[in-house]
């Protein structure tokens, strides 16, 4: 461990599994979250909240990452782009209970969560998030801000565009195109294309009404 210090920005559920994340990685010396319940929120896990996002991030202290723990796609798209075009430090957290192919490409701002798995020749994209036991086989590309949910599992050559959801135990066969902003409900099975802004469900996947 070391001196380096991390902002987590959000404080509640996701917030929490990426403090456990940070912790694990031994990166971090000080860690504390920013969150918008700040100041009738000042706690969480034990550690400070010290501020909003926008009150901090206006005259923020030197040498702090960040990390964005935020769920939902758009709003996590929206902080992490903010972080970047002010040229701060937006980091990746990777789980040492990941598996994770040497020849890999993870954008800034991703989480790699324990037990999932990440085979050779995939690339993901900025902000993604790789929830626990998720599995993304070889030649995957995950564009920015995708979330596959805890135990989704991608086949080889699947293509998930920006700001698409994976949902929970979801499956998807080899040589699939999710379009972006789509969602795939829990348990789906994905054997045709996911058009942008699709809602899929059920096995095989189909197409619903949002």
């Amino acid at each position: 461990m070391n001196n380096k210090k991390l902002a987590i920005i959000g404080a509640g559920g996701h917030g929490s599994v990426v403090y456990d994340c940070a912790k694990n990685s031994c990166e971090y010396e000080s860690v504390f979250f920013l969150d918008s319940n700040y100041p009738r929120k000042k706690k969480h896990k034990g550690l400070p909240v010290v501020d909003t996002f926008e009150n901090f991030i206006s005259a923020p202290p030197p040498g702090i990452d960040y990390f964005v723990a935020i769920g939902d796609n758009q709003a996590r798209k929206k902080l992490c782009e903010t972080i970047i075009a002010l040229q701060y430090p937006l980091v990746t957290l990777i789980h040492p209970q990941a598996v994770v192919s040497g020849d890999v490409k993870i954008g800034a701002g991703a989480l790699i969560m324990p037990g999932s798995v990440i085979n050779t020749g995939s690339t993901l994209g900025t902000g993604v998030i790789v929830n626990t036991c998720a599995s993304v086989d070889h030649d995957n590309e995950i564009s920015d801000f995708v979330h596959l949910a805890p135990g989704a599992r991608l086949a080889g050559g699947v293509v998930v565009d920006d700001c698409s959801m994976v949902g929970i135990g979801a499956i998807v066969v080899q040589n699939i195109r999710i379009g972006s902003n789509a969602i795939v409900g829990a348990g789906a099975t994905v054997i045709h294309d996911v058009e942008a802004s699709a809602k899929v469900v059920g096995t095989p996947a189909k197409k619903i009404k949002s």
